[in-house]
């Protein structure tokens, strides 16, 4: 299975109020953290749903983000600058259990996250947040990577977008 279709298969886990794909396709996906009365139930199965995600893309042993801070100083592991000098290669065995991580990646935000073999010149990535569905999907099919998440600041929200073949 593809990393994009083990992350559709995620994101279908939990779609509802919470996460919604905003194309036919199933290319570009919202998920929303839900607000304090939708209860604890749902909180989780969205964090759950998320550190899924990380896990996915981190096991690939290809995935790379581009933080709001470097991750070197504080977080365990073995952190490498990717090609590009601004993003940092992700450990494979990213443990988003780890208070640190967990805080940063869950409670911080405000990072990119993506997986997987850019095509053509489609760096940078857009402001997905600001992004129309149909630029952010026609975009990821003309170079992007087979996955791509930003998180908001906060990490109340992330737009995924997932390369369709």
């Amino acid at each position: 299975m593809s990393i994009a279709a083990a992350v559709s298969s995620v994101l279908r886990s939990i779609e509802g109020p919470d996460a919604t794909a905003v194309d036919d396709a199933g290319a570009v996906w919202t998920i929303k953290s839900p607000g304090l009365l939708a209860g604890t139930a749902r909180g989780r199965a969205v964090e759950d749903a998320k550190k899924q995600i990380v896990r996915l893309l981190a096991e690939t042993g290809r995935a790379v983000i581009s933080p709001s801070e470097d991750p070197d100083v504080y977080w365990p592991g073995v952190w490498k600058r990717a090609e590009d000098g601004s993003s940092w290669k992700v450990p494979a065995d990213l443990d988003v259990e780890d208070p640190e991580v967990f805080f940063w990646l869950f409670n911080q935000g405000s990072w990119a996250l993506w997986a997987g073999t850019w095509r053509g010149a489609a760096r940078p990535s857009p402001d997905l947040f600001r992004t129309k569905p149909a630029e952010a999907k026609k975009w990821i099919a003309d170079g992007g990577p087979d996955v791509l998440i930003q998180s908001f600041y906060d990490d109340t929200d992330w737009v995924v977008l997932l390369r369709r073949t």
